[in-house]
């Protein structure tokens, strides 16, 4: 890496990434309320889903942080 890449602004996702967290959250909330609804192996894959999801931003948005 040369001066110029380390002195170059990084594009800030902080709030992109935050937005993303907190739709993907709003998704498992509605996939467990209809798993609570109706237990079906469809609705508990479904949060399952979300919380990968959910743990790949968090990753990302921690990882971003660390490197600021």
């Amino acid at each position: 890496m040369g001066l110029k890449e380390f002195f170059r602004p990084r594009k800030d996702r902080f709030l992109q990434l935050l937005i993303q967290q907190a739709e993907i959250t709003l998704r498992g909330m509605d996939a467990l309320e209809s798993y609570m609804k109706k237990r079906s192996a469809k609705h508990a894959a479904a949060v399952r889903q979300a919380e990968k999801d959910a743990d790949e931003v968090r990753r990302i948005l921690i990882d971003d942080l660390n490197h600021t």
